[in-house]
């Protein structure tokens, strides 16, 4: 009972599927089905934040009730829950969100509106701020700037690095679940009821 979108990677392994599920995360040759390697964990449900990969890491999310923000070192095969895990996170990880990785900051916000930046890496918290309102929508990374878009429209920008920098804050007026996305020089943002489009004119 779990709503993750799975990652596709390519490692010396070759190429893997990651797929977070309930009480499991695994690695699967996406061509045969196959488990490569495994993680498991005592809880975790509906998980939804998507996995994303650097630093030789896999940085996932378990549970809903109690979320935690694993770390794990790629690689191996078979169960690797008590060998491959490099650091972990228990306060403020969101339920819904996914995660965000730029550079050697990793970027979470939880659904209660708590914007935290690691140290990628080590898991060394540089900051944890409060942002307004409450959150479904994933955090974006473009051209050095952070998107944040709250449940009911507010959208904060923040300026991506180890200090936590507020740019600006816009409104849109409109209830807002979807995550933003960029594609050709342009910023897109679903609110309840339309579809915008921004970009330089």
């Amino acid at each position: 009972f779990s709503f993750s979108t799975p990652h596709i990677h390519q490692d010396a392994q070759g190429t893997l599927l990651f797929t977070p599920g309930s009480g499991v995360f695994m690695a699967i040759n996406p061509d045969t089905g196959k488990e490569v390697w495994r993680i498991t964990y005592p809880e975790g449900y509906s998980i939804i934040p998507r996995p994303v990969v650097g630093h030789g890491l896999v940085y996932f999310g378990t549970s809903y009730d109690s979320p935690v923000l694993h770390a794990v070192k790629l690689g191996g095969s078979g169960d690797i829950t008590s060998t491959h895990e490099v650091w972990t996170a228990k306060k403020a990880v969101p339920h819904t969100a996914s995660f965000l990785l730029v550079g050697d900051e990793l970027y979470t916000v939880s659904d209660g509106g708590i914007f935290t930046c690691y140290d990628a890496k080590t898991g060394k918290v540089h900051y944890s701020e409060r942002v307004p309102g409450n959150y479904s929508a994933s955090p974006l990374y473009w051209n050095g700037k952070i998107y944040l878009t709250n449940e009911t429209g507010t959208g904060t920008l923040l300026e991506a690095g180890k200090e936590f920098r507020k740019i600006d804050q816009f409104e849109m007026k409109e209830a807002t679940l979807a995550s933003p996305v960029a594609a050709d020089g342009a910023l897109y943002i679903r609110t309840d009821k339309k579809l915008y489009k921004y970009e330089a004119k």
